[in-house]
């Protein structure tokens, strides 16, 4: 801590050890005040507390403009929210609840209840909302039973009862008097007395409200009030607070004015669980201004529904209406109905544009004022209608924004329920509070700030007086006087600078690490630029589950009701817009969407098949208007591109010096001009959209030189895609890329994916459109001329197309469609052909529709066509017969004439169902992309296939096919020599001899969560293994290196791994450090030339590194797809202990730790050779094994927590271990071989030998039996012949003693020994 006091007044600051006199940086000037304090905290809310809790207060003694961190009071989920009559009838222990906000009519409802009445008040200049009078409700909505009928004039009501008192009423006080008549109207009078009446209670009516043809039965309800026309009367007891005797002390209790109030279940310390669930927030005040917007806390939010922390569910504001209105008025008077902190003007609440609604009308606000709004009447398919005053207004989508501003992971923290981190941060004019982490979070590559929980932008002021426990003085005096906590500290840290993004997270991870509190959260986003840690997509770091939100549910839910307020026409769902759930969809966040994708989980195809089910239908959302809940999103998901690399097997070279991906020189003759050679067919590109099933087409170039490619396979490596493509389709011819365009990405380079493209012109009117088909085999049971169209979008369907969407679309325009009908390119001959002819008749109405050098599919032959002529209805073809490896053939009149491309695809028609508006040029590249349109639940659902049709939908946070998500695994943990090369481009990061990654990218575009690391060996103290991945760095490290050292040195890098440790640790032991340094920098490519590697910041200049240009240095999260990936950061460690599968890798940045699990699994060990190879059969003697995998020296020494490994001897007739086991190296081991176990064996007679194998069980694995296992026991004993188990020992023994001697008579056993070896061995072989 810096500076504290000596006494609350703070008029002498402490000079103890530990404090100094100034803690913002020795400046004076208050715009260079700067500082950030942790506080780690938990508060305890009684009913007595003091509202608002002060938690902290920094100011300079006199001033009362500084900073305060403060507690709001905890608040239960209200039973009723709305205001009291005036404060008058307090001091009876009375209220009267206003009507106008519809309190219970129930009797007795709020009985037991506690009343809490507001005020707001002045509290160090900020005015401040507190809880003044605390009341137990003891007889909610006073009331009587009407003792006998009446009817006519009535002077007087008699109550059963009583006997002459009404409890809590004072005779004194003048009451009214209400009865519901038996014509459902109420009657309702002035009591001018009340008097005893044999037992029960007359009210005696004052004459003023005397009313004729009164009728009510006996027993009907009378209620009583205190007010007229009021008669939600309630009487109070156990107040607390406030004292509700009248007089100057109390004059709140003399005011006329309609306190607001709340009715709340209880009041304790914790409220009951279920709906009325507590919470309380943390706000703060900086210079004059109180909290963003003064939302303090999402009290304005709650203010009319309440909230519920459980669910996020943080209510809507609301406004009345001053006075009524016409029709035609377009000016409202109205005032806030909520009860807010503070005063919150109108500008505040209500936006320009904002959409309100007034009972059934919707209005749209033009303008706001202190007071009123204008708005445009009868908007959203409503009608204008005269409204009364006192009508409630609600927005149509007003910002509910607390629940994603007040908490740091926008979720409501309560201090109240459990230990908060609370980070002030104050720089200059501004002042942030965050709470439990996530200091900053990003959704785009741009940058962007997350919304603190508190932000206020203030006057500045030089401050120098912290105080703990307050929220700061109240008085010019400097004197505290109230708002003290009731609070426990267990950390107070205090820089004095304006921490970063990371580093508040740094310290906010280790208070959570020391303190054990598990909701602190760290940033960890990958697309955010001030991300802290490494990121491991294993368990959804990558995704911002936090800060975004996705969800399920149906399109255009809730846009129809019982009262018409949302129609039909609401609910748009075509190609490019999609109406999501009004109720689940964010409602006041435009673009919150963005980025994110659509999928459509369910609906089906209706009855007569001409509205088809959208199912597995997919889009990234482009646009999102919050009010309308309208998503930009183009559902055939047309448009993605990527750049061109390079062509053929090899990156080309193309400058002379070292080669970018092989090594080595390129020599000046060797370097190429071109990039892509027109006969490529191989190519690397950055992207391709692998949510495409194969094949797809793509436009390369620009317009004037362009091409289209039918792309029949993606391969993925590492970050880049290599396509394998046919070249010059339809109507372009292959084109020759130049590296001059190529390596600086300019816009020639670029190609465009689409599912088909444009093959003919389409003139102005016409509704003819000729596309390419996309699949070559279709089932034969289905012969329809859609199926060549079908991939994962489209059905195998020519007609029934009403939900069918095409959009065309190039570089820069796109039109788009519905489909009539769909058929094949063809014609019919009009006269019969030989096999020689060259000259062909159609009937062929249009003379353009055939093009030179087109080809035609007739009777299994493909001719070409040289020249064409037209006259009336006929067309005459000279065509070249036996094209395409086909042979010529006779064709009879009629035979049908089938349109193809080059590579005899078919060519279809699509009739479109709307003229064309313009001419289409098909030689500019126009792509095809289908969807079918989704359906909503306007349409009787009884209609469709298992009478659902209407449409559900998924939002995917994370779009794993579009950059950053799918362009790389977040690690590779790479062993072996291979860890010394580069990585770049096309070579990838290969599973070869030695290591493997760490999650890859799949065909399918998703990343493979778990490879894993095998082949660590080696002996201790020696075995290296290198970490790699775009985000295994934070994205703070200030690194520079210069390309191809990978080994880089230099003091920042060296800096940074002094902020860098790696572990290995199991579950309930100790962590082991391993010896660790960064290798390798995130280098990225020159903007100028992609194949120069570089490490400057991202569109930076680097000089040093790039003779002109930017860096481009991390991967885009943009939808262009230009990122290129060169070197990935890496880190090489030196692994001092044993790797074991139960182990996870933990990598600590700044103390910041990242866990990897399932990182290593244990390699199957191998053994090459042993010696000897044999052995005598009763062993003792050493034998060397060699191989690999078997392991480090703690598991065989016993220091590592894992099962004990051992070297097995294997036979058919024993299982034994060897002893004395003494580990050498992963690759050799020494043991003691055991001899050959006494039992019988199945041993060679003539060479007195069996084969065993020697295995080494690293206690996780064990090696296989093959040829290098065999181990040979010699000189094998007859006796081993003999069964020692199955039958008697003496008959054992027996057999035993005559092999032996039959051994000695071999001259194996000495003739002096023979007995007593014999016995001996016997007796031991039997187990005598």
């Amino acid at each position: 801590m810096y500076k504290t006091c000596t006494s609350v007044e703070c008029t002498t600051a402490d000079t103890g050890l530990g404090f100094v006199t100034d803690w913002t940086n020795s400046q004076s000037s208050a715009t260079s005040t700067e500082f950030t304090i942790f506080v780690v905290l938990k508060t305890f809310q009684e009913s007595l507390d003091a509202n608002p809790m002060g938690l902290l207060n920094v100011g300079d003694q006199q001033n009362q403009n500084g900073l305060g961190l403060y507690k709001t009071e905890f608040k239960c989920l209200p039973e009723f929210r709305g205001k009291i009559v005036n404060g008058l009838s307090l001091s009876n222990n009375i209220v009267s609840l206003l009507a106008a906000y519809s309190p219970s009519p129930e009797i007795g409802k709020y009985n037991g209840r506690r009343l809490l009445v507001y005020d707001v008040q002045t509290q160090d200049s900020i005015p401040m909302k507190k809880v003044i009078l605390n009341c137990k409700i003891s007889n909610y909505r006073i009331s009587g039973s009407l003792q006998s009928s009446i009817s006519g004039t009535v002077s007087q009501l008699v109550l059963s009862g009583g006997n002459g008192a009404i409890p809590g009423i004072p005779q004194s006080l003048t009451i009214y008097a209400s009865i519901i008549m038996s014509n459902g109207t109420a009657a309702n009078f002035i009591v001018n007395g009340i008097v005893a009446d044999n037992g029960d209670t007359a009210l005696n009516v004052d004459s003023v409200t005397l009313i004729t043809g009164v009728s009510a039965a006996a027993g009907s309800t009378v209620y009583i009030g205190v007010s007229p026309g009021e008669f939600y009367t309630a009487t109070l007891e156990d107040c607390i607070g406030t004292t509700t005797t009248t007089g100057v002390n109390n004059p709140i209790f003399l005011s006329s004015t309609p306190y607001e109030v709340e009715i709340v279940r209880t009041w304790n310390k914790n409220c009951p669980q279920g709906k009325y669930e507590q919470f309380s927030t943390i706000s703060a005040y900086y210079g004059n201004s109180a909290d963003d917007q003064g939302d303090n806390g999402c009290f304005s939010e709650c203010s009319r529904f309440g909230c519920d922390a459980r669910f996020s569910y943080f209510g809507t504001l609301s406004w009345d209406l001053q006075s009524g209105i016409n029709s035609s008025e377009t000016i409202l008077n109205i005032q806030s109905h909520t009860y807010d902190l503070l005063t919150i003007s109108l500008q505040d609440q209500i936006s320009v544009d904002d959409y309100l609604q007034i009972e059934q009308e919707i209005v749209q606000v033009t303008a706001v004022s202190t007071s009123s709004v204008t708005v445009v009447r009868g908007q959203l398919q409503t009608s204008a209608s005269a409204h009364a005053t006192n009508v409630v207004l609600l927005p149509v989508s007003k910002p509910n924004t607390c629940v994603k501003n007040w908490g740091s992971q926008r979720v409501l923290q309560d201090p109240d329920r459990s230990w908060r981190i609370v980070t002030i941060r104050v720089q200059g004019s501004l002042a942030n509070v965050y709470i439990d982490g996530l200091h900053d979070g990003c959704s785009n590559a741009d940058g962007c700030s997350l919304q603190p929980p508190v932000s206020i932008q203030n006057t500045p002021s030089a401050l120098s007086t912290l105080r703990l426990g307050t929220i700061g003085i109240n008085s010019a005096d400097g004197i505290i006087k109230s708002s003290f906590a009731n609070v426990d500290i267990a950390e107070i840290l205090i820089y004095d600078k304006a921490l970063t993004a990371q580093e508040m997270d740094r310290v906010g991870y280790y208070l959570s690490v020391k303190f054990g509190l598990n909701s602190f959260r760290v940033n960890r986003f990958i697309r955010s630029p001030t991300r802290t840690g490494a990121v491991l997509f294993e368990h959804g770091e990558e995704c911002d589950q936090v800060l975004y939100k996705g969800h399920s549910s149906q399109f255009c839910e809730g846009f129809t009701d019982a009262n018409g307020l949302y129609v039909s026409t609401n609910c748009i769902l075509d190609g490019d817009y999609l109406t999501l759930s009004r109720y689940k969809a964010d409602a006041d966040t435009d673009n919150y969407y963005v980025g994110m994708r659509v999928v459509i989980t369910a609906g089906n195809s209706n009855l007569d098949g001409t509205i088809q089910s959208a199912v597995g239908e997919s889009c990234i959302i482009t646009g999102y208007d919050a009010k309308l809940r309208k998503a930009a999103c183009d559902l055939t998901d047309s448009g993605h591109s990527g750049y061109l690399l390079w062509g053929g097997a090899e990156f080309p070279c193309v400058n002379s010096g070292p080669h970018p991906t092989l090594g080595g020189q390129c020599a000046s003759s060797s370097v190429q001009t071109d990039a892509i050679a027109a006969s490529d067919t191989l190519i690397t590109v950055t992207w391709a959209p692998k949510q495409f099933e194969s094949p797809i087409y793509a436009t390369l170039g620009d317009s004037q030189n362009l091409e289209v490619i039918l792309i029949n396979s993606v391969s993925v490596s590492d970050i880049s895609y290599r396509l394998s493509v046919n070249r010059g389709m339809g109507p372009t011819s292959s084109q020759t890329f130049s590296w001059a365009i190529l390596k600086e990405m300019q816009p020639a380079s670029r190609l465009i994916y689409g599912r088909s493209f444009l093959v003919r012109n389409v003139s102005t009117g016409s509704t003819m459109i000729y596309v390419a088909t996309i699949m070559d085999k279709c089932p034969d049971r289905i012969p329809d001329p859609l199926c060549p169209l079908a991939n994962d979008r489209i059905a195998y369907l020519s007609t029934k197309l009403t939900n069918l969407f095409v959009r065309l679309s190039h570089s820069t325009s796109n039109s788009s469609f519905s489909v009539g009908s769909i058929r094949f390119a063809t014609w019919s001959l009009l006269q019969t052909v030989d096999s020689t002819s060259t000259e062909f008749k159609i009937d062929m109405a249009q003379q353009d529709e055939i093009l030179v050098n087109d080809y035609f599919q007739v009777d299994g032959e493909y001719v070409q066509v040289v020249a064409v002529s037209w006259s009336s209805q006929e067309t005459n073809l000279t065509v070249v017969r036996s094209q395409l490896g086909s042979t010529a053939t006779a064709h009879q009149t009629s035979s049908t004439l089938t349109l193809v491309l080059v590579d005899k695809r078919p060519v279809l028609v699509l009739s479109s169902t709307n003229s064309a508006t313009s001419d289409l040029d098909a030689s500019s590249g126009y792509l095809v992309d289908f969807a079918w349109i989704p359906q909503s639940s306007f349409v009787a659902n009884d209609q469709y296939v298992q009478s659902v049709g209407k449409s559900e939908y998924s939002i995917e946070i994370c779009d794993k096919f579009n950059a950053p998500f799918s362009q790389d695994a977040p690690f590779q943990v790479l062993q072996g020599e291979n860890f010394h090369k580069k990585y770049v481009g096309i070579g990838g990061l290969d599973a070869t001899e030695g290591f493997l990654s760490l999650g890859s990218v799949s065909k399918a575009g998703v990343v493979q969560k778990q490879n894993y690391l095998s082949i660590i060996s080696g002996t201790a103290n020696s075995s290296h293994f290198e970490i790699r991945g775009w985000y295994l760095m934070p994205s703070d490290l200030d690194i520079t290196a210069s390309y191809p050292n990978s080994f880089i040195n230099g003091p920042k890098t060296e800096r940074n791994s002094n902020y860098l440790h790696v572990s290995l640790a199991s579950h309930g032991s100790d962590e082991v450090s391993l010896d660790c340094h960064v290798v390798s920098v995130p280098d990225g490519f020159c903007a100028k030339d992609y194949s120069i590697p570089c490490s400057c910041a991202m569109s930076v200049n680097c000089s040093s590194e790039c003779s002109t240009g930017d860096c481009m240095s991390g991967p885009s999260s943009g939808l262009d797809h230009s990122w290129y990936a060169l070197k990935k950061p890496s880190i090489l460690c030196d692994l001092t202990e044993d790797a074991m599968s139960h182990q996870s890798l933990n990598i600590y940045w700044h103390g910041v730790k990242t866990s990897l699990t399932n990182w290593y699994r244990a390699p199957t060990p191998i053994v090459t050779s042993l010696s000897p190879s044999m052995a005598p059969y009763y062993g003792g003697i050493s034998i060397t094994i060699r191989g690999m995998f078997f392991g480090g020296a703690a598991i065989w020494r016993g220091r590592a927590k894992a099962k004990s490994p051992s070297v097995l001897i294997i036979g058919k007739s024993m299982i034994g271990k060897c002893d004395n086991v003494e580990y050498i190296s992963s690759s050799q081991l020494i043991c003691t071989l055991p001899g050959l176990a006494l039992s019988k064996q199945m041993y060679d007679t003539t060479t007195r030998t069996i084969v065993v194998n020697v295995i080494v069980d690293t206690g996780e694995k064990r090696s296989h039996q093959d040829q290098h296992t065999k181990l040979i026991y010699t000189s094998i004993p007859a006796f081993f012949s003999c069964d020692n188990l199955m039958i008697a020992q003496n008959d054992c023994y027996d057999c035993c003693r005559n092999s032996c001697f039959g051994d000695a008579r071999l001259q194996t056993i000495a003739s002096t020994d023979i007995n007593a070896v014999c016995t001996s061995n016997c007796t031991v072989y039997c187990h005598m």
